[in-house]
């Protein structure tokens, strides 16, 4: 039996949208307004949406520890889960699919255009559950970082001559650093990411 070993797989993180507008009272309006004797508090408003709990059972991915974050760390984190998913959809089909264009840098498009045309060549298709945890998340102004730890315990993959555990393949358990920026309409965008260590 012969062994297929895929390219080295990097995580990288890609920008989802998650943009907010703060609303602005239209000028003009001049109405007297009755006090109601007895109003109800307002809640607070989140400046931004609710970090999502993206794990997709029928694509086979799987978010862990999914932290409570505010303002600007739950657009970073959403994006960084966006892209893990794209990530994962483009290994196990070897299609890169048009959200990268949108979630990451030229740069990053092409590295998984690499690895999706290398996987194909050799017929290697990835399946099983992934297991991924984005953690310190941080965002300031115009950039932000996330870790993500990626767990292959689970992802088999299998070619015309059979199939095969993770470990036989040469998957790792790693940890990479994400660097996200700012893209057209204020959007975060995964521009770089580098070796973090062990998960």
């Amino acid at each position: 039996m012969t062994l297929r070993r895929a390219l080295p797989i990097l995580t990288v993180l890609l920008l989802c949208a998650g943009c907010a507008s703060e609303a602005v009272e239209p000028p003009g309006l001049d109405a007297t307004v009755t006090a109601d004797p007895s109003p109800t508090p307002t809640p607070s408003p989140t400046p931004t949406g609710p970090v999502l709990e993206p794990s997709d059972p029928e694509l086979g991915i799987v978010f862990e520890d999914v932290p409570v974050l505010e303002g600007a760390q739950v657009d970073v984190y959403n994006t960084v889960a966006a892209y893990r998913k794209e990530y994962w959809r483009m290994l196990t089909t070897n299609d890169v699919s048009p959200g990268f264009d949108v979630l990451a840098s030229p740069e990053l498009v092409a590295m998984m255009q690499r690895i999706a045309t290398q996987n194909a060549d050799q017929q290697l298709l990835l399946g099983g559950a992934f297991h991924t945890r984005i953690s310190a998340v941080a965002a300031d102004g115009e950039s932000a970082t996330a870790i993500v730890c990626d767990d292959y315990r689970d992802v088999i993959g299998t070619d015309p001559n059979g199939t095969y555990t993770s470990e036989e393949i040469g998957l790792e358990n790693l940890a990479s650093q994400l660097t996200l920026g700012r893209s057209v309409g204020g959007m975060w965008r995964v521009l770089s990411g580098s070796p973090a260590g062990g998960c």
